[in-house]
């Protein structure tokens, strides 16, 4: 359970970073 907890948070921190990036972008 906390294996996919950190995957998750990895995700979202991924995420996060592709909407900031994008957003520098436009």
């Amino acid at each position: 359970a906390d294996l996919q907890k950190a995957i998750e948070s990895e995700d979202y921190g991924l995420a996060a970073d592709l909407r900031d990036a994008i957003s520098r972008l436009e």
